[in-house]
């Protein structure tokens, strides 16, 4: 196998795992992203190396229409992947902020202290 075929061969194989990823974001499953960070970085170093190899312009052309569609999956996954990031960021300053209400907001007996609740209260009366 030439380098050119070396090469198209695993940017193939990059943009099927993009394009796994990106189907798995749009979905919201979360559960096998960082096995798709390994295998993506795996294949990004693979194809690094193979690139290297490919010298001539017209080998470069022969794999050019790859690189370009290689790149605007990436892309649209990139956007995908900050956005899930940005959205998740958000939804834990959210909950950071009602527990944070939640700590301030509080029941006060009649002397001004804070009385404290407990879902389970306990009696604490004498037994004979």
């Amino acid at each position: 196998m030439n380098a050119v075929e070396q090469c198209s061969e695993q940017i193939k194989n990059l943009i099927a795992l993009l394009e796994t990823e990106t189907g798995m974001l749009r979905k919201g499953d979360l559960s096998g992203l960082q096995e798709h960070s390994t295998r993506k970085l795996e294949a990004i170093q693979q194809l690094e190396s193979s690139l290297r190899a490919v010298a001539s312009d017209e080998e470069k052309a022969a794999i050019g229409p790859l690189l370009i569609r290689l790149d605007k999956i990436s892309n649209e996954n990139g956007v995908l992947l900050k956005s899930m990031f940005n959205g998740s960021r958000a939804a834990q300053a959210k909950l950071e902020s009602l527990q944070q209400q939640e700590i301030s907001v509080g029941v006060y007996g009649r002397n001004g202290q804070t009385v404290c609740l407990e879902e389970n209260p306990r009696l604490s009366g004498k037994t004979v």
